[in-house]
């Protein structure tokens, strides 16, 4: 009884470290990672130039100009008016990138919010309550799983049409299962776990229990898990606006701009590589950081990690 007592939810635990030291070791820790310091700055760096398109595009990234038409880049011969060169319509392709990447990560992180609340909701339910309410969630994502995502994405968006707001829809209500799966296998090992059973006994509701006790427990690996799907909706977003059933004219996304300017590749090659690039450079970054973000909220990873370097230390030694 003694122990249920001392970990009991009413009981003052022991106060956390400061946020400023918490902050100085995660930093302590990302230098010491090259690649994952690397991704967080290409990071920091698309968002930024997202959030502040307005203030950094050079021209309206819907404003033609037929006779400024297929100017390559700077580099390439081009005009500081146009340092990554025009496309068919003779439409800033510097500008159009930048407003792009609003529409693009500005999808990502909607679609990565309703289908993370969705999933990591239902999945706490179903690790928690299990029996029957267990059973029917996960056999409604193994029958949605077992349906191709791109190929029901497009026919949905087919049938009713292509818009953003659908898009986000889509993609949230078919991602949703990987939150609720990876959320459940998590929660099954704690659902018996002392303070959790200390916590009912003390009076706590069902809801009490999982949104203070077991959710708190569950943010390392789901955040590594947002980070990734973040990654994966831009690739899920780019691939539908590039067959068409995504973002349609005029607004422009990364795929958008691949898919119109497929046709010039022969000609105007900065039209389809440039952003290219970009979505390769955005989803590498953001996986390189994850990768590192997974080991640093895991302490059975670091301490792996850490063995492996004393192991390696020891080797080089002679």
């Amino acid at each position: 009884m003694a122990d249920l007592l001392l970990a009991s939810p009413d009981l003052p635990a022991a106060a956390p470290p400061p946020r400023s030291r918490r902050g100085g070791a995660f930093f302590r820790e990302l230098r010491r990672s090259g690649t994952a310091l690397f991704g967080l700055i290409i990071i920091v760096v698309i968002v930024g130039s997202a959030l502040f398109a307005p203030l950094i595009a050079p021209h309206d990234p819907t404003m033609q100009s037929l006779t400024d038409r297929l100017q390559p880049p700077l580099l390439f011969g081009g005009t500081a008016e146009h340092p990554l060169g025009t496309d068919q319509l003779g439409r800033d392709l510097l500008s159009r990138l930048l407003y792009g990447a609003r529409v693009s990560l500005g999808i990502a992180a909607s679609v990565v919010a309703i289908a993370g609340c969705i999933g990591i909701g239902l999945g706490l339910v179903a690790g928690y309550f299990g029996k029957w309410i267990d059973t029917v969630i996960m056999r409604a994502a193994d029958m949605q799983l077992a349906f191709p995502g791109i190929l029901l994405d497009v026919v949905i968006l087919y049938a009713l049409g292509p818009s953003a707001k659908l898009l986000i829809i889509v993609l949230a209500l078919n991602g949703w299962m990987i939150y609720a799966r990876i959320t459940r296998s998590l929660v099954l090992p704690l659902r018996h776990a002392e303070y959790i059973e200390a916590a009912e006994i003390a009076g706590a509701r069902p809801l009490r229990v999982m949104g203070r006790h077991i959710l708190p427990n569950l943010a390392s690996p789901l955040m590594t898990l947002i980070v990734l799907e973040f990654a994966r909706i831009i690739l899920a977003e780019a691939a539908l606006s590039f067959l068409g059933y995504g973002i349609q004219p005029p607004n422009s996304s990364w795929g958008l701009i691949v898919a119109q300017g497929q046709d010039y590749l022969d000609t105007a090659w900065w039209l389809v590589t440039l952003p290219g690039a970009i979505i390769c450079i955005t989803v590498l970054s953001t996986n390189l950081f994850a990768s590192w973000l997974r080991i640093y909220t895991d302490p059975r990873q670091r301490e792996k990690q850490l063995s492996r370097q004393l192991d390696a230390l020891m080797v080089s030694k002679p």
